[in-house]
């Protein structure tokens, strides 16, 4: 677990150091291409795009629309400038109906990453993550997700090296009624044997300990 914590640390630093290079070595140009497919029966769509680049930049929309009325249209954007990376997206169809999701993801060159991202459906229900890493160290992770009706749930993780060679592991669970649970692991290894408690807390108060100790 120790390892792959800080191979995603790793992985999230790679990410945002390759987009921000991508980005900023386009050269400005844009483009319009448009076509259409006609098969039996009448049956075909038509689709469209218009994209436009810049250094560190780019944005644009696409359009499909069938001969029988469906159809949608996506605008999006995204670029990098500062050390942050960033894009959003959009689309609505032909009856108006629309989901969107935006995100971004910052790599300031101390060892960190941090990130969000948001997707909101039609109806109004959203779920967004937002987190960071520290190399070496470890990442936490916030999710909230709401439905329509405005009820929402959270779940927060972390994992973090404790010094002892393993990994303090916590989650909580919050639910629209304020009720939670959480549970925590905690690994230690020593020379010869690795030790683990892990402790639950259910919505009610009530707790649950156990402990065991592996010997190799």
């Amino acid at each position: 677990m120790k390892s792959k914590i800080f191979k995603i640390a790793a992985m999230t630093l790679m990410a945002a150091t390759a987009l921000a290079m991508t980005a900023s070595e386009a050269s400005a140009r844009s483009f319009t291409r448009s076509g259409s497919f006609t098969g039996a029966y009448g049956r075909g769509f038509t689709h469209s795009a218009s994209v436009n680049r810049s250094p560190g930049s780019v944005s644009g929309t696409r359009s499909l629309q069938t001969n029988a009325g469906y159809g949608g249209t996506r605008s999006f954007e995204r670029g990098c400038s500062g050390g942050i990376c960033s894009a959003s997206s959009a689309t609505t169809t032909n009856s108006g109906r629309t989901w969107s999701r935006s995100g971004s993801v910052s790599a300031p060159g101390n060892g960190t990453a941090n990130w969000d991202r948001t997707a909101t459906g039609p109806n109004g229900g959203s779920v967004s993550h937002s987190g960071s890493c520290t190399a070496g160290a470890g990442c936490a992770r916030d999710t909230t997700v709401t439905g329509p009706n405005g009820n929402s749930w959270t779940a927060d993780r972390s994992a973090y090296a404790n010094g002892y060679g393993g990994l303090d592991r916590t989650a909580t669970m919050i639910g629209p009624e304020g009720g939670s649970a959480s549970r925590s692991v905690d690994t230690f290894r020593y020379p010869g044997a690795t030790a683990r408690t892990v402790t639950t807390t259910g919505p009610n108060g009530g707790e649950i300990n156990r402990g065991w100790v592996d010997f190799y």
